[in-house]
């Protein structure tokens, strides 16, 4: 396939990513739902700890490394604490989870979210968290998802990278929910209806 990787990845506030997101035109592919990962490596420690100049270093990397692999693209999108990555052509299918890549469109969050790892609901890891919450809620008018609540396995609805079976992966996290992650999405898209929504 054509790879899809944008040449220079960048990364936006949640203003910036609602700006870009408004101006770009969709063609004829439509993911039918949003996939949510998490990268385990970087933990949120490790991603704190690198500071500002590696952490743009990795960013930029990153579509370098799933080139490697053999991808004609990769997830995306990557959420950050503070920003968010964009990786790939958001009107093209990107590479994210085996069971399907051509169908969703994935994101992956910075952090390592299983017991014992970083923690999903205080400090950076709730940052994380909102940011993901505010980019679904960016992103479902724009597709046309409905209610990511209504959920149906490979059709419709909040999708996480665990119930793909066969890529045999955890993420995006056992301390990850759907509940939640439906609740937040739902709290970001009204924040922005009332004007209360912001930067992180």
């Amino acid at each position: 396939m054509t790879p899809t990787f944008i040449t220079h990845p960048t990364h936006y506030t949640l203003a910036e990513f609602r700006a870009y997101l408004a101006g770009v035109e969709l063609g004829a592919w439509r993911p039918r739902f949003p996939t949510l990962h998490n990268t385990g490596v970087p933990s949120l420690a490790q991603w704190l700890a690198y500071g500002p100049t590696p952490q743009e270093r990795w960013g930029a990397s990153l579509n370098r490394y799933y080139e490697g692999m053999g991808w004609h693209a990769g997830p995306h999108l990557v959420v950050c604490p503070d920003y968010v990555w964009v990786l790939c052509d958001l009107t093209k299918s990107g590479v994210s989870v085996s069971c399907w890549n051509s169908e969703t469109f994935g994101i992956e969050m910075i952090g390592d979210y299983e017991v014992g790892g970083d923690d999903f609901s205080t400090g950076p890891g709730a940052k994380v968290a909102a940011n993901a919450a505010a980019v679904l809620a960016a992103l479902t008018p724009k597709f046309g998802w409905g209610d990511l609540a209504e959920i149906e396995i490979g059709v419709r609805g909040l999708h996480f990278h665990r119930e793909c079976a066969r890529d045999h992966h955890a993420c995006p996290g056992s301390r990850v929910s759907k509940p939640f992650m439906v609740a937040s999405v739902k709290a970001a898209a009204e924040a922005v209806t009332s004007g209360a929504g912001g930067d992180p």
